[in-house]
């Protein structure tokens, strides 16, 4: 082999050394690169574990503070009767209010004293006719279930209408005020309630027990399911222990669809009384049976034409024909209550009712004479 061959094979080799010295180089380089690539996505990764992490934290913080502040705003909705101070409704609407239920149970007495025939036969045993007898001894006084006890013996061929008229208020008068004034259906849970808020009023400012009953009365829904069974089953024994009854299902119908009207009106009031009034407690009011006639509390009904002025003082109360309504406000340093009355009750007094019992013979009142006897005496003496 000649020197130039020899050269050039060198040169060659020298040439493979330097190309392969410069691959070399750039492996590194690019072995480097991919290490620093490596290292920077691991940072990368790790970065954004942390922006996950961070994004879960505001996320829970987020849901903290929007359910802090769905409580908080559900506080201050149901803190809005406390919070207000102002009645939402004036006296004088509230007595309109109760007056007008008066004048729906006169329509539905006087719709029932219009239509009710006498039954001959009695659909009930005598032993079941003594346990109602014995109830509506209770609930509407031994005067009035006694009266009531004697009409399917009288001759009439017709019911005393305006007999029928005057239980028949009594007796609803009587439901719409236990309906009214309930804080529960629970009986139990009535009475505590009402004790609490007694002392409550009795302790602290009227703002404070006004609201609290307000509140109270806001969270409590008094279920009117059973109310029309309550009604015509109480109707039901007047009519056996007086022989009365409906001539007819349209009748029976139509008394219904009434007490409709009636319930809506109960409910309206004791919204109203409830929650709608905090200054003050506005109470509806009915005198107890026999309690001596004080015309300072209450207006006799019915009372045209019929006793002298020294019978109506002797006189007792016998029911109940219109609620009352009364302001109630605790005297300041003692645990006395003062009442101011708004709207007197309308009672039916022992004389008035014996006088019902044998009316002038041929007389069947009207039901618009039957509604001005009511308010007749009431206008007169005002």
């Amino acid at each position: 082999m000649d020197d130039g061959t020899r050269n050039y094979i060198r040169s060659l080799e020298e040439r493979i050394e330097a190309q392969g010295a410069a691959v070399r180089d750039r492996e590194a380089e690019t072995a480097e690169t991919i290490q620093s690539l490596l290292e920077d996505n691991e940072i990368l990764q790790q970065r954004n574990q942390q922006l996950e992490w961070e994004i879960d934290s505001l996320r829970d913080r987020l849901q903290d503070a929007t359910a802090l502040s769905d409580a908080r705003g559900k506080e201050l909705i149901g803190a809005q009767t406390f919070l207000s101070t102002a009645d939402t409704i004036s006296i004088s609407e509230v007595v309109s209010k109760v007056a007008a239920l008066n004048e729906e149970v006169f329509q539905i007495s006087a719709f029932l004293g219009d239509c009710l025939i006498c039954r001959h036969e009695p659909p009930t045993a005598e032993q079941d006719l003594q346990e109602i007898f014995e109830t509506m001894q209770r609930r509407l006084g031994t005067e009035i279930a006694f009266a009531l006890s004697q009409q399917p013996h009288t001759e009439e061929k017709e019911p005393n209408r305006l007999l029928a008229q005057m239980v028949l208020q009594i007796n609803l008068v009587k439901f719409c005020y236990r309906k009214i004034r309930a804080w529960h259906s629970d009986i139990e849970l009535h009475h505590l309630l009402g004790d609490i808020f007694r002392g409550i009023r009795s302790s602290q400012q009227q703002a404070v027990s006004g609201r609290w009953r307000a509140l109270t009365r806001s969270e409590i829904e008094l279920s009117s399911e059973k109310w029309e069974n309550e009604v015509t089953a109480s109707i039901s024994k007047i009519f056996d222990v007086a022989g009365w009854d409906f001539p007819g299902p349209e009748q029976r119908t139509s008394f219904q669809r009434q007490l409709s009207t009636l319930f809506n009106a109960i409910k309206e009031i004791r919204l109203v009384l409830g929650q709608q009034f905090t200054s003050a407690d506005l109470e509806v009011r009915i005198p107890r049976t026999n309690m001596v006639y004080d015309p300072s509390l209450m207006d006799e009904a019915y009372s045209e034409g019929r006793a002298s002025k020294k019978e109506v003082k002797a006189g007792e109360v016998a029911g109940t024909i219109e609620m009352g309504l009364v302001r109630v406000q605790p005297l300041q340093g003692s645990e006395h209550l003062q009442e101011e009355i708004l709207l007197k009750p309308k009672v039916l007094l022992g004389p008035t009712f014996r006088d019902a019992l044998h009316p002038p013979s041929g007389t069947s009142y009207s039901r618009e004479e039957r509604h001005e006897r009511i308010h007749r005496s009431f206008e007169e003496k005002n």
